[in-house]
């Protein structure tokens, strides 16, 4: 029977619009010795890297081959996943539950400054329609923000709602560099952008990196006294052609939700989990992402407020810091540091148990990953 998962080390570098002073390289060596700090290990200690980056925004092919050395990976198994992180980090994951490894190191980079988004997101759209027709990320989900309007009813003042709350949660988080204090107001009238989106509907570009360290149980209980264990895990991926779904259901967010709370034995997601980081990048994507979860019964921030005000992103999520490859990343490590009692001033009152980690990559909620986390036992 093989072992079970567990974080055992997280780090992040701080997030901003540009790090111009930072080569990619440097960004990346930074936190893996950040973590390395933090538990007390070194480079021999891992036995497998992990690596999430993407040749476009990094401006090279095969652009990991760069970060080897940056990474401790000099002479180990190292593989690049060009997802968001959190990918990255199922991956590193799939591979010691097999047996094959007892530790992994995950680390993910991302510097937008050096590159364009609008370039990248074009690239990932269907080749032969979407992509001459010049469908990039905002437009895209400009389209899913609007036919969720028109399918589940939620308003501008909904979006607006959660954007004043992420900021209001971002403030208190050192890496959430784009958080203020809004108002509903300051959101709706800020400027236009792609119907129904408008500028603080859309997440910052950010620069920045993280790093995870995994471990199996009988590795895990030497390098950390709370280890946080993966008890649930799920991936679904939906059609590449954004035509072809209904933009406004979410179905590989439910499937993954699904697979993951079958495996971790939860039923009632907002009854039995006690803080979650989901990763949407847009307000509107938020909102599907509550109900898509089971977070929330049904559409908005007010059927959200209603259902007991569930902690959601305490960190202020994507809203307040996006940097592409790296922000699925994140949410998984700010779920572990709730558990385990580390996330500073914007940490969750009480004694948290169980939390949920959820990342997306491709246009519009096409792939997306869940983890459910226990402190403990």
């Amino acid at each position: 029977m093989t072992e079970r998962v567990a974080i055992v080390g997280w780090a992040m570098s701080r997030f901003d619009t540009a790090l111009r002073h930072l080569h990619r390289e440097e960004l990346v060596h930074g936190v893996v010795m950040d973590l390395y700090e933090r538990t007390g290990l070194g480079p021999d200690a891992v036995d497998f890297v992990c690596d999430a980056s993407d040749d476009i925004l990094d401006g090279l092919s095969i652009s990991n081959t760069g970060m080897i050395e940056a990474a401790g990976a000099f002479l180990k198994e190292e593989t690049k996943i060009e997802e968001d992180g959190a990918f990255a980090a199922l991956h590193a994951y799939q591979r010691l539950r097999v047996g094959t490894y007892r530790t992994a190191l995950v680390v993910a980079h991302g510097k937008v400054s050096e590159s364009s988004a609008v370039t990248y997101s074009n690239t990932i759209c269907e080749p032969f329609y979407q992509r001459p027709l010049g469908l990039e990320s905002i437009t895209a989900h400009a389209l899913q923000a609007q036919r969720f309007v028109e399918a589940k009813r939620a308003t501008a003042e909904d979006a607006a709602d959660w954007v004043v709350r992420a900021h209001a949660n971002g403030l208190r988080n050192p890496h959430a560099h784009a958080a203020r204090a809004l108002t509903a107001d300051d959101v709706m009238k800020s400027r236009p952008v792609a119907s129904p989106l408008r500028l603080h509907d859309c997440p910052p570009l950010s620069d920045g990196a993280a790093a995870l360290l995994l471990a199996v149980e009988s590795e895990a209980t030497k390098i950390s006294k709370t280890p946080i264990w993966i008890d649930g895990l799920g991936l679904s991926h939906d059609l590449h052609y954004i035509g072809h779904r209904d933009l406004a259901e979410g179905r590989s967010v439910r499937e993954a939700a699904e697979r993951a709370y079958a495996m971790a034995g939860i039923r009632r997601a907002s009854e039995e989990l006690d803080v979650a980081e989901v990763c949407g990048h847009f307000s509107y994507q938020d909102l599907m992402l509550l109900e898509c979860l089971g977070l929330c019964e049904t559409g908005g921030a007010g059927a959200f407020a209603r259902s007991g005000r569930f902690p959601v992103n305490p960190s202020g999520g994507a809203l307040c810091a996006d940097p592409i490859m790296v922000a699925g990343l994140v949410r998984l490590i700010e779920a572990a540091r709730q558990l385990a009692g580390q996330a500073g001033e914007h940490q969750v009152p009480g004694n948290l148990r169980r939390a949920l980690a959820h990342a997306s990559s491709g246009l519009c909620l096409q792939s997306n990953v869940v983890f459910v986390l226990q402190k403990g036992a």
